[in-house]
């Protein structure tokens, strides 16, 4: 079981995901097959 659930893996699901404690558990939901993209296109 998870203790946080992330919708979205755009720039703010990822930074929220990287800066989060590391001893929490941590699922990231995204409905594109590719995470960042728009991230990585800039």
């Amino acid at each position: 079981m998870e203790d946080l659930i992330i919708i979205g893996a755009g720039a703010s699901g990822l930074f929220f995901s990287i800066n989060t404690p590391s001893h929490i558990k941590k699922t990231i939901l995204e409905k594109s097959d590719k995470i960042g993209s728009k991230v990585l296109m800039s």
